[in-house]
């Protein structure tokens, strides 16, 4: 709705700020100057990108790193201590920043539990969620005696009756006393 004639401004852009695409046009145009001003310095064909990802800056230091190392690593093979040295130092650089740049490139593995799969041959059905709760229910019930059964069996008593047992084989336990705290002895 336009506002009436004489009525100052409420909201948005103050008056004289670019947009966002006045703003990226001007970002380009410098970010092309500065390309023209390197490639004259540089080489007359090369383009030079300003602004690079992490990821991209960590591959050229992992590369530099790996072109010293492997530099020095037919002295540090003759015996030459200090291109030994040399060596493990680059080296070590290169794989910091391997380990450094490895998150942008490579996913973690997470650890994944292995569940239990539930037994297919029960099949819950039911108009109402009350009687479907009342299968799960009855369901739950049924396992834990079908559970209970199974354990009644593993444990039955193989001890021989009171009557068969020798004089020896009976064991007496003699009465607690009361010493006064209510605990027995």
């Amino acid at each position: 709705m336009p506002r009436a004639k004489g009525t100052p401004k409420t909201g948005g852009r103050k008056e004289g700020t670019p947009n966002k695409r006045t703003v990226e046009a001007e970002e380009m145009a410098k970010n092309a100057l500065v390309n023209v001003g390197r490639e004259l310095l540089d080489s007359p064909h090369a383009i030079v990108v300003i602004r690079k990802l992490g990821k991209d800056r960590l591959t050229e230091v992992e590369e530099m790193a790996m072109e010293e190392a492997l530099s020095y690593r037919e002295a540090a093979r003759q015996g030459n201590v200090a291109a030994e040295m040399l060596f493990w130092k680059y080296l070590g650089l290169a794989l910091e920043a391997a380990k450094a740049r490895a998150p942008y490139e490579s996913p973690r593995l997470a650890a994944v539990a292995v569940q239990e799969q539930p037994d297919e041959g029960r099949v819950i059905t039911g108009e109402s969620a009350r009687e479907r709760l009342l299968q799960v229910v009855l369901a739950v019930i049924a396992a834990e005696d079908a559970e209970r059964a199974e354990r009644a069996e593993k444990a039955i008593d193989v001890t021989p009756p009171p009557e068969s047992r020798t004089e020896a084989e009976t064991v007496v336990t003699p009465p607690q006393e009361d010493i006064g705290d209510g605990e027995a002895v």
